[in-house]
C-alpha cells in the first residue's frame, strides 16, 4: 500500500489500536439457527461489557412462515388420508406444500433448469394458443429458500387454470404421459385442497410476507422517521396480534379489509412504507411488462389482490369454504 496509494497510507488504523474491545454497545445479528446464535454468545462473550444483540428479522418471518407452513400440511394430511392411500405410491404425491412448489418451478419455469421439466415447450404452447396471456411469475425454487412457501403460491394459485390445460394437452401424448413429475403436479392441481392452500399462502404473502420483508429490508433507511433494528420488535408484536385475532376468528382470512391492514399503524408513520404499498396496488396497474420467452403478460399485485379475495374461477370460490372450514 504504502508503494501503490502512499496518499491513503494514514487512513489504515494501527494494529496496535484494534481491539475486540472497540465492538462494545454494538448490536449483533446473526441468523436464527442454533449455531449461528452460539456464535453470536460467545463472540459477544469474548468481547466483554455490554452488548446488544438479536436475531435476523428475514429468518425469523421465515421461522413463521415455515411453522406455519408445517401445521397446515399437517391437518391435510389428515384431512385427505384415505385420498392419499388410493393413489399410486410412485406419483409420490404428498400433502408437502414445499415439495409441491419445487416440483411446480422444476416443470413449468421457463429457465428449463430440469431435464424433465417442459417449461420450454410450455412457452410455445402459450404464445400458440394463448398469445397474450395474463401470468404470474414462477418463482425459482433453487437452493434453499426459507420463504419459498410464501413466494411460490401467487403463481401456483393465479396460473393454475393454463397449467392444467397445457398438463391435460401433454398427458393426451403416449411419450409424455408417463412422465411421474407432470402426473404428480396434475393430482395435486386438481385437488380442491391443495387450491384452497395456495390461496391461503398467497394471502399471508400479501398480509405479512411483502410487509415484513420490506420493513426489514429498509431499517436501515429509515432513521430520519425514528426507526431502527430495535423497531422492528413492533413489528413482531404488530404480527403477534393479528395472528391471535385470525386465530380467534379464522373467517377473516378472505376478509380484505382484514388481512390487508395488518400494517396499517406503519404506512401512517413511514412514508417509504406508504410509498412501497402504492406501488404494489397502483403503479402496477399503469405498466404492461411483456414476457419475452412465453409472450405472455405478467400480472400485478392488485390482480393477485382481486383475484384472492374477490375470485372468478369456480374452483378458486369453492376454496373460500375450504379455508373457512378452518374454524374448528
Amino acid at each position: 500500500m504504502e508503494k501503490n496509494c502512499p496518499d491513503l497510507v494514514h487512513l489504515v488504523p494501527n494494529p496496535d489500536g484494534i481491539d475486540l474491545k472497540k465492538l462494545q454497545e454494538a448490536l449483533f445479528t446473526s441468523d436464527t439457527c442454533s449455531t449461528a446464535q452460539k456464535e453470536r454468545r460467545v463472540f459477544i462473550e469474548r468481547i466483554g461489557g455490554i452488548a446488544y444483540q438479536q436475531d435476523c428479522h428475514n429468518h425469523l418471518r421465515c421461522v413463521h412462515t415455515n411453522g406455519m407452513e408445517k401445521t397446515l400440511c399437517a391437518r391435510l394430511q389428515v384431512i385427505l388420508k384415505d385420498s392419499l392411500e388410493e393413489i399410486d405410491p410412485k406419483l409420490r404425491v404428498s400433502c408437502v406444500y414445499s415439495a409441491y412448489c419445487r416440483a411446480y418451478d422444476k416443470f413449468f419455469s421457463l429457465c428449463c433448469n430440469y431435464v424433465k421439466g417442459k417449461g420450454e415447450n410450455f412457452a410455445i404452447y402459450l404464445r400458440e394458443y394463448h398469445p397474450g396471456i395474463r401470468l404470474f411469475h414462477i418463482e425459482s425454487a433453487q437452493g434453499s429458500r426459507q420463504d419459498l412457501s410464501l413466494m411460490a403460491s401467487p403463481a401456483i394459485y393465479m396460473n393454475r387454470v393454463v397449467c392444467l390445460e397445457y398438463a391435460d394437452h401433454l398427458l393426451r401424448m403416449h411419450k409424455v404421459r408417463d412422465n411421474i413429475l407432470l402426473r404428480n403436479l396434475f393430482v395435486l392441481m386438481t385437488s380442491s385442497e391443495m387450491v384452497a392452500m395456495s390461496r391461503l399462502m398467497s394471502i399471508f404473502f400479501l398480509a405479512f410476507g411483502l410487509p415484513l420483508r420490506f420493513l426489514a429490508g429498509k431499517t436501515k433507511d429509515m432513521k430520519e422517521w425514528n426507526w431502527g433494528p430495535v423497531s422492528m420488535s413492533r413489528a413482531l408484536d404488530t404480527f403477534r396480534e393479528k395472528l391471535m385475532e385470525l386465530k380467534a376468528t379464522p373467517r377473516q382470512i378472505l376478509e380484505e379489509d382484514f388481512m390487508m391492514e395488518w400494517f396499517a399503524a406503519y404506512r401512517h408513520e413511514l412514508p417509504p412504507v406508504e410509498e412501497y404499498y402504492q406501488k404494489l396496488y397502483h403503479v402496477d396497474n399503469e405498466v404492461s411488462i411483456i414476457a419475452r420467452q412465453s409472450k405472455s403478460k405478467v400480472l400485478s399485485y392488485s390482480d393477485l389482490r382481486q383475484a384472492l379475495f374477490y375470485p372468478d374461477d369456480e374452483t378458486n370460490r369453492w376454496s373460500s369454504a375450504t379455508n373457512k372450514a378452518t374454524d374448528d
